[in-house]
């Protein structure tokens, strides 16, 4: 897993990321790099989270082989490297490369299949069916394709992945001892992986930086990771986006593992404010409850009426009371904080995105979970007229030693 978070004013952007990777669901190890140089030129650079490597090529090798492309080219607006960067990818052998597409997505439909067993529970008195009933369940929540694939039929995915589907199916019913229909087995792979973005699987990539028209930074975000039918999965998340338009405003952009980030940025845990909404109606209807009991002996019409009432009404007092909460919360804690970030320069930005980092790491190596954030602490800060700085950056061999690597960098 990872933790990634950017700080963008209008001074500059900074952004920090831990080494922790995770093999196998089990082993971490913290030497991972994930904030990359875009332009060796250019103000712009990417970090990733989530998945490394697509089709099993290491983002690193990718991002770096787009690198020596893109050379000293400029390009107007941050989204323009980010269109360019999916064009490169949708040129190189290691995507369009359909055996190992094939390959990589059968193990995925395995994968996706063994996850769902799980959640059945493979000790089920009636496997098959409660199983057939899951993927039913599955199928009946998604029926738009996501815009990156909307030229995928269901048709065209069983004709394109028959192979894989029928070998993954195969390999799930003698581990299971049981007959899942093939066709069954075809909608809920449709579904999960064309409908909707399979988070597990996914890569995260971050664009930060100013394109050479823009005076201040903004930010990207996009996942990706699939390739289906010779389509790439690309999924702008734009609710992560930020955009610095007049230099008076910032952003604080946590990724991944955002828990204790978002603890810090709004005041509140996210799992607290889960527990609060989650119980907010429990003393409510008690209370109603206990006053239709009140009154039902001498008033039974009453005593229904109010329990109607309450049962009819307590959502929407819900929904107004938590929003009541969050601009209160937005008015009196966050957008004060916000504004403080306003005024940051450089070396702020980046002791603060690198703290963030840093309790992130402190709150997992504490915690009884797997340490999945830990490791140095690299720190970028892009800015519009000093361009790319690393404020820290680890190594995996002696800088002193390695003079050419560096003498080598801009050729």
């Amino acid at each position: 897993m990872s933790a990634i978070v950017a700080a963008l004013n209008g001074h500059a952007a900074a952004i920090a990321a831990d080494s922790a990777v995770t093999i196998g669901g089990k082993k971490v190890f913290n030497c991972a790099n994930k904030i990359f140089a875009l332009s060796k030129y250019e103000p712009v650079a990417i970090a990733i989270y989530n998945n490394t490597s697509l089709l099993d090529i290491p983002w690193e090798i990718i991002i770096k082989e787009y690198r020596k492309q893109l050379g000293n080219k400029k390009m107007p607006h941050l989204k323009d490297y980010a269109e360019d960067f999916f064009s490169f990818l949708k040129t190189k052998d290691f995507y369009s490369n359909s055996n190992k597409q094939r390959g990589v997505l059968c193990q995925y439909f395995g994968i996706y299949l063994d996850a769902l067993a799980k959640e059945v529970g493979e000790s089920s008195s009636d496997f098959e069916s409660e199983f057939t009933d899951r993927i039913n369940s599955i199928v009946k929540d998604y029926h738009t394709q996501l815009e990156c694939f909307k030229s995928i039929s269901k048709d065209s995915f069983f004709n394109d992945n028959q192979i894989g589907i029928s070998e993954a199916l195969n390999n799930f019913n003698k581990k299971y001892k049981c007959n899942i229909d093939i066709d069954a087995v075809t909608n809920v792979l449709y579904s999960a992986f064309i409908c909707a973005q399979m988070t597990s699987y996914v890569t995260g990539l971050v664009f930060v930086g100013y394109g050479d028209d823009e005076l201040f930074p903004s930010l990207i975000n996009f996942e990706t990771g699939f390739i289906i039918n010779g389509l790439l999965s690309i999924n702008h998340i734009s609710n992560r986006d930020a955009i610095i338009e007049s230099g008076t405003n910032a952003a604080v952009c946590p990724f991944a593992q955002t828990d204790v980030m978002d603890t810090i940025l709004r005041g509140v845990a996210p799992k607290i404010m889960s527990i609060f909404e989650n119980n907010y109606s429990k003393p409510i209807e008690r209370v109603f409850g206990d006053m239709a009991k009140l009154v039902e002996s001498s008033h039974p019409t009453l005593a229904n009426s109010i329990r109607d009432f309450i049962n009819n009404n307590l959502p929407n007092y819900k929904k107004l009371y938590f929003k009541e909460c969050q601009d209160l919360v937005n008015k009196e804690y966050i957008f004060p904080f916000i504004n403080s970030v306003i005024a940051l320069d450089k070396e702020d930005l980046a002791d603060f995105v690198e703290s963030l980092i840093k309790l992130t790491s402190i709150k997992r190596k504490i915690s009884p979970d797997q340490p999945t954030v830990g490791g140095p602490i690299d720190v970028m800060v892009i800015s519009k007229g000093d361009g790319i700085i690393w404020m820290k950056r680890k190594h995996y061999f002696k800088p002193e030693l390695n003079n050419h690597f560096f003498q080598n960098y801009f050729r």
